[in-house]
């Protein structure tokens, strides 16, 4: 029976991070000592039960059925939740849950760091969880009020300022692991000569070379911010000339004895379906782009939290006295590999805590060198739409100079009009539409020339060098 909630709260430090890994159903396979400890169960009571034996009762279903909708379509997850102890204390996390390539999910967990956005989502969680008991009131099962809560989970997002909760995961994880970088945690070190020692030292390497990546991942921001004006710059162009288009068509209307002198500001008022073609599909360009740059600054900041808790783990690891108990032969003393013991069921207490040890760090070294593969092919995608952006560009340049040149036209030829009583009016929205075209295409260009300049991040090679190397340091030790 799950304990109930006493009020205690327990604080997570911000540099801890625990993790743990389920089975596809959830059940609890591994986990670390700092997990453990928050929990206030006995690893034994952890191993082979259900996740959910941490979950808060304030926590909605809902939130937990948008988990697994994310996580059985291949995708990381990334929220707010509340965990309940063993003892009835809560502790409240940051926490990202990740399909492992050899089946199976990592969660990995931190200490909530944006303290007014998480006081923001649990008010949310508080509505929906009173939705879900008013469903339940009125006869559907737990599985079905989840669902069906769904959509008012939505909407009470949206109340709070959040278009949905997939962007916000999106958004939020690279918050919170740049904010936990500002509270002065470092990667741990530790003196000693061991395998884990030497694990450590690698692992320390790949952090240090992910830290361009961290830096990138402001770069991709700042990129984002610019992105979002280049496509309400467009939809305010499309807008004017529309405004423009509409003065024209009725000067036409009112005057068709001016047809022939009217003629280029006509067949400019034609062209704006044209143009307003390409500017559309440019904002569609743009728009995803934004939405890869999101997902490339998700999987940066996933990757260097994975990186952390792999040093974080390994450093618990030494400081609990495994590196004197794992290690080649000859290098490091009471080294217990899988022959030993191959049949789990003879396993002693110890020989059984330094295999799932030794299985910890096959699944995080494993985890490093996905999130390496997952890094490259999204930089590979954000590269590609850049590039078909500023390769489409030229189109919607030429798109927009052309009617341009047809207002410049009228302009030369204005002084032929023989209607005094228009002339003034439409040279003047005439000047102010070619000042707008060129302002356009100017802010446009420039736009271009950032694109296909755009920094990148070339050391796809070394990561991988490293991750490789980090696996196969793991290997060694199962000997």
């Amino acid at each position: 029976m799950k304990p109930a909630p006493t009020g205690e709260i327990q604080d997570v430090e911000p540099h801890e991070l625990f993790f743990s890994t389920t089975d596809s159903k959830g059940v609890i396979q591994l986990s670390n000592e700092v997990f453990t400890r928050l929990s206030r169960y006995d690893v034994d009571e952890l191993r082979g039960a259900p996740h959910n034996i941490v979950r808060h009762p304030d926590m909605p279903a809902s939130i937990f059925k948008l988990v697994w909708d994310t996580l059985e379509a291949g995708k990381p997850f990334a929220g707010y939740m509340l965990n309940l102890a063993g003892d009835g204390s809560e502790y409240d996390v940051f926490a990202t849950i990740t399909p492992l390539p050899t089946g199976g999910y990592l969660s990995v967990r931190a200490r909530p760091m944006r303290e007014e956005v998480f006081t923001r989502i649990r008010e949310v969680y508080a509505r929906v969880l009173e939705h879900e008991k008013t469903l339940i009131d009125g006869g559907l099962n737990r599985r079905q009020a989840a669902e069906s809560a769904l959509s008012f989970l939505s909407e009470e997002l949206s109340r709070a300022g959040i278009d949905s909760y997939e962007d916000f995961e999106i958004a939020s994880l690279p918050e919170e692991v740049a904010l936990r970088e500002t509270q002065g945690v470092t990667f741990p070190e530790r003196e000693g000569q061991s395998q884990l020692h030497d694990m450590l030292a690698a692992v320390h390497k790949e952090h240090d070379t992910l830290e361009a990546w961290m830096r990138h991942q402001d770069e991709l921001a700042q990129m984002s911010e610019r992105l979002n004006a280049v496509v309400e710059h467009v939809r305010s162009d499309m807008a004017t000339m529309s405004n423009v288009s509409h003065e024209f068509t009725q000067l036409g209307e009112g005057n068709p004895a001016l047809h022939a002198a009217l003629e280029p500001l006509l067949v400019w008022n034609r062209m704006q379906g044209v143009t307003a073609t390409y500017l559309n599909a440019l904002i569609l360009k743009v728009t995803a782009l934004d939405a890869q740059i999101a997902q490339t600054r998700f999987r940066i900041a996933l990757s260097r939290l994975h990186s952390d808790m792999c040093g974080i783990f390994i450093a618990e690891l030494i400081d609990t006295g495994y590196d004197a108990k794992i290690g080649v032969p000859g290098l490091a003393p009471g080294f217990v590999t899988r022959e030993v013991f191959d049949v789990e069921a003879n396993e002693t207490a110890d020989e059984r805590a330094v295999r799932e040890r030794l299985e910890s760090l096959e699944m995080l070294s494993s985890v490093l060198n996905a999130d390496v593969e997952a890094l490259q092919e999204h930089a590979r995608a954000y590269r590609e739409r850049a590039n078909d952006i500023a390769h489409y560009m030229d189109r919607v340049l030429h798109a927009i100079s052309i009617p341009r040149q047809l207002l410049e036209l009228w302009q030369m030829s204005a002084e032929d009009v023989e209607m005094p009583e228009i002339i003034d009016s439409t040279n003047a929205t005439v000047a102010q539409a070619i000042e707008h075209a060129k302002a356009s295409h100017e802010r446009l260009g420039a736009f271009q020339q950032e694109l296909a300049t755009i920094s990148d991040v070339e050391n796809f090679n070394e990561l991988s060098q490293i991750v490789l190397e980090i696996h196969a340091k793991v290997l060694i030790m199962q000997g």
